[in-house]
């Protein structure tokens, strides 16, 4: 390998533009001024207030953690968590199942993770899938929004809708000022303001307490047998997953699912996510379900919401972030993170730590019809990381209609995570010709998109998934790579 030969592609004019856009909106949720509309004074939640400590890692969760783990495999053993499994009196017998409480137990809420400013991100989540079917044309809501997020509580002997989902922030900026919110996210009336918790710029090592805080409105406000946390660049088929569900075990307690992976422990000292060997001695985290979405019944999410918040927040993982402290303590119940191919992180191959390639890059992305949900194709959710607004809006538009259409979701969304892996494989691992592959797939795959054949449905099916500059940046990046490898 000559020293010519190890310059990046990354130093051409056009590798340049393409390596700059791929890095393009990666702040933090919240540190975009995009959609900063007028803003109103945010709802404060009902839930009573925590902590507003920074997590730090230490040892002592470890105790916490066992002891969380030993009552919590004694409680999913016996069916039981060590209060009511269903929050409030709820059926415990599943979807419309008999029993005391309601007549009928909502299947899932999601919970949409979500920043202050966010407010374009919101508006367009509700057009793409949270107010509607998923996109399923003609089809009847199956969301329940505004009155679920308003703590309205459903009548004994009323209907409840399979599906609900709300958007949670803190109620403070990290300043600790009161959170401020859209006018359109008022009309809405289905976000969330989470008491004790801070959120937006400046705010980002709060997500642990944010998600646990989430979880735990969930366990007793949702009254859902599932509750699925996403992310807000995430498309969810509400149809699709509502299947999905329906075809897991009657007596699905412990169900953890998502997109396992594995990273190393962060050791140096100088990052905001460094935890001591003290803390927790190997070097690599357990198996995780990515943050971005994954799933959990509703007796673990009751566990978590029973157990000690301070033990969680203390645990080495949240430091890192939520999904390994959730995997920390999960695993000393017994829970694994199980696989589920109706789930798709589509920006796989960003991840420079791992030893092994994550599922997505060894498997792809899936157009496995779900039964009984008409001409749907596509993982029920898929998470989008989109590195831009722009993208972000011109992806879930793509989805949306290509699920309406019954085209593979797959096919319509663009091959970014191609290009990533190439962009680690030639600057992280200095890999040219393996890098040259991938960029070369990726290419392909624009070119290849099924919707250029039908160029009068282009425009309705939200236009062709890689525009024309992506294009011609992944041809001049292949170009230097055939002349200097």
């Amino acid at each position: 390998q000559s020293a010519a030969g190890r310059e990046s592609v990354g130093q051409s004019a056009a590798g340049r533009e393409l390596l700059a856009q791929s890095a393009a909106g990666r702040e933090s949720v919240g540190q975009s001024a995009v959609g900063r509309e007028s803003t109103v004074n945010a709802p404060v939640s009902v839930n009573a207030p925590l902590p507003v400590s920074a997590p730090t890692a230490d040892a002592s969760w470890s105790a916490d953690a066992a002891k969380w783990g030993k009552a919590t495999r004694t409680a999913l053993a016996s069916g039981v968590t060590s209060s009511a499994a269903y929050p409030r009196g709820s059926s415990d017998g599943g979807e419309g199942g008999g029993g005391g409480g309601f007549t009928e137990q909502r299947l899932v809420f999601i919970a949409v993770i979500t920043a202050p400013a966010n407010a374009a991100r919101r508006k367009r989540l509700r057009a793409a899938w949270v107010r509607v079917d998923g996109g399923a044309s003609g089809g009847t809501p199956v969301l329940a929004t505004a009155s679920l997020c308003s703590f309205n509580m459903p009548t004994v002997g009323a209907p409840v809708l399979p599906t609900g989902a709300c958007f949670f922030v803190g109620a403070n900026s990290a300043s600790g000022e009161p959170t401020k919110l859209a006018h359109t996210d008022a009309a809405a009336a289905d976000v969330v303001a989470l008491a004790g918790v801070l959120d937006g710029k400046g705010a980002y090592n709060a997500l642990s307490r944010k998600v646990l805080a989430t979880l735990n409105w969930a366990a007793e406000y949702s009254f859902a047998k599932y509750v699925l946390k996403v992310d807000d660049d995430v498309f969810v088929h509400v149809p699709t997953l509502l299947q999905h569900l329906r075809a897991r075990p009657a007596a699905d307690q412990s169900a953890y699912l998502g997109s396992p992976r594995s990273s190393l422990v962060d050791r140096d000292l100088r990052s905001s996510a460094y935890v001591p060997a003290s803390a927790y001695a190997p070097d690599k985290w357990p198996l995780f379900n990515q943050g971005i979405h994954y799933a959990l019944s509703a007796r673990l999410v009751r566990a978590l919401a029973d157990g000690s918040m301070a033990g969680l927040l203390r645990a080495p993982g949240s430091v890192a972030g939520e999904d390994v402290s959730l995997a920390l303590w999960l695993r000393e119940a017994g829970v694994a993170p199980e696989a589920v191919r109706w789930m798709h992180y589509v920006h796989a191959g960003r991840w420079l730590d791992s030893d092994e390639p994550e599922p997505e890059v060894a498997r792809g992305c899936e157009c496995e019809s779900a039964p009984g949900v008409g001409g749907a194709r596509g993982p029920a959710v898929i998470g989008l990381d989109s590195p831009s607004e722009v993208q972000l809006g011109a992806e879930l538009v793509r989805v949306r209609l290509a699920f309406a259409a019954g085209l593979c979701a797959c096919e319509r969304l663009p091959p970014r995570w191609l290009t990533n892996e190439g962009h680690r494989l030639l600057q992280r691992e200095q890999r040219p010709c393996q890098a040259h592959d991938f960029y070369a797939r990726a290419h392909a795959a624009c070119l290849d998109d099924p919707a250029l054949a039908r160029a009068a449905g282009v425009a309705a099916l939200g236009g062709p998934r890689c525009d024309k500059q992506f294009v011609a940046q992944l041809a001049g990046s292949l170009a230097t790579l055939d002349v200097r490898f």
